[in-house]
């Protein structure tokens, strides 16, 4: 049985936006299964979807992720400069 993914969708102005935009990441993952989005982790642990095609100055997040862990995916962790095109800081746990 295949599991279901819930995205809690974030309606929020390009101003809310930007202020609840992480800034620090742990890790980011580029899955094959979606293929417009990243999936981030944030130093809390929690993960979520995050527009791939946002603009460099707002990062969208788009819901939480609940599927299986990215490393068990199809897919890879994408290169260190990615997320500083998005304004974001990889940081170690």
């Amino acid at each position: 049985m295949a599991q279901s993914i819930q995205v809690e969708s974030l309606h929020l102005g390009t101003e809310e936006v930007a202020r609840f935009a992480p800034k620090r990441i742990l890790h980011m993952w580029a899955l094959r299964a979606y293929p417009a989005h990243y999936i981030i982790e944030l130093p809390d642990g929690t993960m979520h979807f995050m527009s791939a095609t946002c603009s460099f100055d707002h990062v969208l997040l788009l819901g939480r992720y609940r599927g299986y862990h990215p490393t068990m995916c199809t897919g890879r962790e994408v290169d260190a400069h990615i997320p500083r095109l998005y304004g974001l800081e990889l940081v170690e746990a």
